[in-house]
């Protein structure tokens, strides 16, 4: 596969092949429903199989594999009508971390925020989608850590965020620049600390994608 040849002359770690796997899926170089063979994927990276077997592990924790009795691992095949289920589930979650992160919020992580803010709208000029993806997902983790609440942050983390971007985005790929354009107002919102608008803006940002999808299903 052509992002093999790119890979460095030096020992992999499990994080490493993890990243590997992760963008191969992001790209649909390897298509949802297609099998991730330990034994294959440790040949052509020239590992052993165990950091190859803790890395399937990890992007099943992710959320980016499933097992299947007598097939293994696979890249799961997320349905319209199970991430539209998601982002509702999402924006309720959304909307209490920011109103939350509105009394909480510290200096640090609104530093950090605008820091994500710059590098999501770099990596959507470049249409790179794994670092968007990635800088979007942080950028929403700091708002629900700024939350200050412990079990916000788990029901978050069940969501599989990372997992349902990774679905979402490239759906959406035409319109990368303004998806991370919208992450200002959120951005702008906390650092007023005006709970109303946070909140309202956190709702609109995620009806809007739904309603995208919607639209993008209807057409498919």
């Amino acid at each position: 596969m052509a992002y093999v040849g790119r890979l460095p002359k030096k020992v992999l770690y499990s994080s490493e092949i993890c990243d590997i796997l992760e963008q191969a899926i992001v790209s649909h170089e390897i298509k949802p429903g297609e099998r991730i063979v330990e034994t294959q994927w440790a040949k052509k990276l020239d590992v052993s199989q165990a950091p190859v077997r803790e890395a399937i592990h990890e992007l099943e924790t992710r959320g980016y594999l499933k097992k299947i009795p007598y097939r293994g691992a696979v890249v799961r095949e997320v349905t319209t009508k199970e991430l539209l289920q998601s982002y509702r589930i999402r924006m309720e979650l959304d909307c209490i971390a920011i109103e939350d992160a509105c009394d909480n919020v510290t200096k640090v992580e609104l530093d950090e925020l605008k820091k994500s803010l710059e590098l999501m709208e770099q990596a959507a000029e470049n249409n790179d989608y794994l670092t968007y993806i990635k800088c979007n997902t942080r950028f929403h983790t700091i708002i629900v850590e700024a939350s200050d609440n412990s079990l916000l942050m788990r029901f978050w983390q069940q969501c599989n965020v990372e997992s349902y971007m990774c679905t979402s985005t490239p759906l959406l790929r035409e319109n990368l620049a303004e998806l991370a354009k919208r992450h200002e107002v959120l951005y702008e919102a906390l650092l007023q600390r005006d709970k109303k608008k946070a909140t309202q803006a956190a709702r609109e940002h995620l009806q809007t994608l739904m309603d995208e999808i919607k639209r993008l299903d209807s057409d498919a």
